[in-house]
């Protein structure tokens, strides 16, 4: 009688005996620190409306108006700028961080140092301390989103893994939304300080928590690691199976030594690095940060029946609908045919918006309160149509695209350019919008929407369903 060969059950197979309390949980902790970078984000649009409010109150000073005055229109596009360049110095020092002292360390010191950032905004009223403690907003903001879904993919379980990174863009994103309603109190003090309060509670629970396994073992703390692991799967599970494969994962990975000029070596490096970058270019010409940035601003000038406030609200929660609705489709269907819908819904937008301008630049007779809904509603669809493509993609790609051993340095690369861009594009729209008809910009974004979707004809190639080992091939092809 043959023998029956007893199959030794994987970690994966393993993975229902786990809890996953604790890792929700220190999820949850972490996405905190992206609820603090959409803070950071939206900051800029309620106050810029705040200020501008000052300006127009009978009751306030002269010198207050003077001061206001100047900060508005000699030095805000400035400020709302320092947080992308801010954001863009981090990328590489982070790099460093994340291997050197760890994920847990690298976050813990952002927190402060986001703190004291608000606290600058919201306590000093004085353009070159708005304007440093946006940078520094940038360089402590950026650094969660980099070590933030790295340590929760690390700590989570493959079988949740993607719907935990999945919480750390959209408690972004209510951050975002949150900012945008601190800014109903219209009081650009109340913004700041308010704000400051979120990095402290994400320092006062975060640092109980654990360091990641992975980073313990890069370092040779097998016994760390192995409490570590044994914290985030609960005290019952046996971690053996699981600690045994992601020591040989770690050895595999730690044994390569990479550095920038592995890039250009080979064909398939030079096409994922054009691809990778391209559509980070790409992402922030599409002007995703001038409507985050200066919502406000821009929804005053479209003459809406609701305060800009209001609108940018709106707008902040269209973006969590959509966010939610990118997440259901993002794996049923391609990459590129994401891409294409999304860049064409965007470029029809942001041109119904520019004609809305034209019209309202040449029309002498009011509009009616019904037809100033237009162009949130206009926004709103941007929005989502960003959300389902432009917006997570481009990130989701740099994971796909690169071999593991040049991720880290490949996504420091990527980082530094898409807010680079950033803090070009939003320093250009604000020049922009003085030196030209309002019109102008949105035709501009619009015409890069169009340009990407050849960009990704001819160059992005299709990544859904395969291996990293077929992507490779396809790029060296």
């Amino acid at each position: 009688m043959a023998e029956v060969a007893v199959q030794q059950p994987t970690a994966g197979d393993r993975q229902d005996g786990a809890s996953k309390v604790p890792q929700i949980t220190a999820s949850l902790v972490v996405t905190l620190g992206g609820f603090c970078l959409g803070l950071s984000i939206g900051w800029s649009s309620p106050v810029e409306y705040i200020l501008g409010q000052t300006t127009n109150t009978h009751n306030a000073s002269a010198c207050t108006k003077e001061t206001t005055q100047s900060i508005v229109n000699d030095h805000f596009f400035w400020t709302a700028s320092m947080l992308a360049l801010g954001a863009m110095c981090v990328m590489f020092p982070t790099a460093f961080m994340l291997d050197r002292i760890g994920r847990k360390l690298t976050m813990l010191s952002a927190a402060p140092l986001l703190c004291i950032s608000f606290l600058i905004v919201g306590v000093s009223f004085n353009a070159y301390a708005w304007m440093v403690g946006r940078f520094v907003m940038g360089f402590a903001g950026a650094a969660f989103g980099i070590a933030g879904p790295i340590f929760v993919g690390e700590i989570a379980q493959h079988n949740i893994r993607g719907t935990l990174c999945f919480s750390f863009q959209l408690l972004l994103v209510i951050g975002i939304a949150m900012e945008y309603t601190l800014g109903l109190t219209g009081n650009w003090s109340v913004v700041g300080c308010v704000s400051a309060a979120f990095p402290l509670i994400f320092f006062i629970i975060f640092i109980f928590m654990p360091e990641t396994p992975t980073f313990l073992l890069m370092k040779g703390k097998s016994h760390a690691a192995a409490k570590s692991l044994q914290w985030y799967r609960g005290k019952n599970y046996d971690i053996r199976m699981e600690l045994k494969e992601l020591k040989e994962a770690v050895e595999e990975m730690t044994s390569t030594e990479v550095s920038y000029k592995d890039l250009f070596r080979t064909v398939a490096g030079r096409k994922s690095l054009i691809i990778s970058l391209g559509l980070m270019i790409f992402q922030q010409l599409s002007g995703i940060n001038v409507v985050m940035f200066h919502s406000s601003a821009v929804f005053q000038s479209t003459g809406s029946v609701l305060t800009p406030i209001s609108s940018a609200i709106v707008l902040a929660i269209v973006q969590i609908a959509g966010t939610l609705v990118s997440t259901s489709v993002v794996d049923r269907v391609g990459r590129k045919l994401l891409l294409y819908v999304s860049h064409v819904g965007m470029g029809v937008c942001l041109c119904a918006v520019g004609f809305w301008f034209v019209c309202l630049d040449c029309t002498s007779s009011d509009i009616s309160a019904e037809l100033r809904v237009i162009p949130m509603a206009l926004f709103c669809l941007y929005l989502m149509f960003f959300s389902l493509g432009c917006g997570p993609i481009p990130f989701t790609m740099v994971g796909e695209i690169f071999p593991k051993e040049l991720k880290g340095i490949c996504g420091s690369i990527a980082g530094f350019v898409n807010w680079g861009s950033a803090c070009i594009v939003t320093v250009t729209f604000s020049k922009l919008k003085d030196a030209a008809p309002p019109y102008v910009p949105f035709f501009i974004y619009a015409l890069f929407c169009f340009i990407c979707n050849v960009f990704c004809f001819f160059i992005v190639v299709e990544t859904k369903g395969k291996t990293l080992e077929e992507i490779q091939k396809e790029l060296q092809n």
